[in-house]
């Protein structure tokens, strides 16, 4: 007979269905069904992270340089001198890059450039002969000041498919360090002064302990200290040359995921691509369906497209089926594989330059706009609000002036309510509001009399 004591041996005797049991005996196959097919699964999983990481994943050292602090004066002076400064700027760095072994440069052609090294060293000797090059850099225009960088580097995992390279955590935490930095420094990651602090010709030291944006774990960073060392440097010639090509009235599209780099965090670096890959195939078909007639995804998990001026409803209409598609496809899923996107529109002035877009000042309004709305929003700025007051076409609300990054005047930025039910709660407290007042009214009548 079974009695409790019993019970409880026998329960002890009996084998766990985990992944920890199952894998000390991964040569042997359950005999027992239902282990059998945990084992299955589980081998199946195993085998097809293991294909993913053969096929994409390489350990690389990252290195983001960024002159977007120290480029602001540049649009003060007019709109065709920061897009030739950037142009030079792009001509030096870029052969750095590739003499030193990079395995992968970005296409920007803007303030920030992104390369990928196979190898530490080379990523560490690559930024202090870019530090050296700037510091003596005399910049094509008279007024330009000196373009000095703030650089981070990184040693991770990246996901590099089909020539490009996808977003991963690493990516993500490479930039946080590089914005870390103040112009004219090198800041380096944990794992990258791991692999460089060996080295007696590397002086680095520790900066301190951050919490970085986005990202839930503190960051210890290191300072290189590259101006106490003497290297050979290549001075390249200057290319020269103006801004060719047209300028046309475009609006100007922005749209980026919230909060993205907390999601890979939490997913890893597959699911994360994967879920990154979902959202641009609602977003991309979309922009083409309302007529974009320039389409770039940026690294990362931003999109920015342009639309005719003379028709810019076509960028708001394509923003509102977006964020319901969107709504839609999160309402389907569990929490953690939601996708929620800001979007920002502007309209004005985009030089195009052969296939490519060059950097305006309006670009720099629309993807300002974009960086000030939250997850779920679709926000204008004020000359595509002001296009749009009389149609009354949409549902739009002054939410607040701000100084976007990059731009002198302080810029009036609106929002489009694009979900009935925002809208409707709106009523709903408007009419509570209403309802509130009266009784006030009618209780004071009352104690009057």
């Amino acid at each position: 007979m079974l009695d409790e004591r019993n019970l409880s041996i026998h329960k002890k005797k009996q084998t766990i269905l985990d992944e920890r049991n199952l894998s000390k005996s991964q040569d042997k196959k359950p005999e027992d069904p239902l282990a059998a097919k945990l084992h299955a699964a589980l081998e199946a999983g195993r085998r097809s992270e293991q294909i993913y990481r053969d096929k994409f994943v390489r350990k690389w050292a990252i290195v983001f340089v960024d002159v977007s602090e120290t480029s602001k004066g540049l649009w003060l002076i007019d709109e065709e001198t920061p897009v030739l400064v950037l142009r030079e700027y792009q001509h030096v760095i870029r052969p750095v890059l590739q003499r030193h072994n990079s395995t992968y440069i970005s296409n920007s052609e803007g303030p920030q450039v992104v390369a990928c090294f196979e190898h530490p060293e080379e990523a560490a000797e690559a930024t202090l002969e870019i530090q050296h090059l700037l510091m003596a850099w005399e910049p094509p225009h008279q007024d330009a000041k000196h373009l000095i960088p703030s650089i981070g580097i990184h040693l991770g995992d990246v996901v590099y498919d089909r020539g490009e390279l996808q977003q991963s955590n690493a990516c993500n935490l490479a930039k946080r360090v590089q914005t870390e930095a103040k112009p004219g420094q090198i800041f380096l990651s944990k794992p990258i002064y791991n692999a460089l602090c060996k080295n007696e010709r590397y002086p680095i030291k520790f900066a301190r302990t951050a919490q970085v944006k986005n990202i839930p774990v503190p960051q210890d960073l290191y300072l290189f200290n590259w101006a106490d060392m003497d290297i050979d440097v290549e001075h390249e010639v200057q290319s020269g040359g103006t801004v060719e090509g047209y300028r046309e009235r475009h609006a100007i599209f922005y749209i980026d995921v919230s909060e993205s780099s907390k999601k890979f965090w939490t997913l890893g670096d597959r699911m994360g691509n994967e879920l990154i890959k979902d959202y641009r195939n609602i977003v991309e078909p979309v922009l083409q369906k309302h007529g974009a007639t320039y389409l770039e995804s940026g690294e990362g998990d931003q999109v920015m497209a342009c639309f005719p001026g003379k028709q810019p409803h076509r960028a708001i209409d394509a923003a509102i089926e977006i964020q319901a598609l969107l709504f839609r496809r999160n309402s389907l899923l569990e929490a953690k594989k939601h996708v929620r996107a800001a979007i920002g529109v502007h309209i004005g002035d985009v030089v195009r330059q052969r296939k490519e877009i060059v950097q305006t000042v309006d670009l720099g309004i629309g993807k300002g706009v974009q960086g000030t709305a939250q997850a779920d929003e679709i926000f204008i700025s004020k000359a595509l609000y002001e296009i749009f007051e009389e149609e009354n076409r949409y549902d739009m609300r002054f939410v607040d002036t701000f100084k976007l990054k990059g731009v002198e005047e302080p810029q009036d930025v609106y929002k489009v309510v694009w979900h009935h039910t925002e809208r409707q709660l709106r009523e709903n407290a408007d009419q509570r509001k209403i309802e509130q007042g009266l009784m006030r009214l009618t209780k004071m009548q009352r104690n009057t009399k």
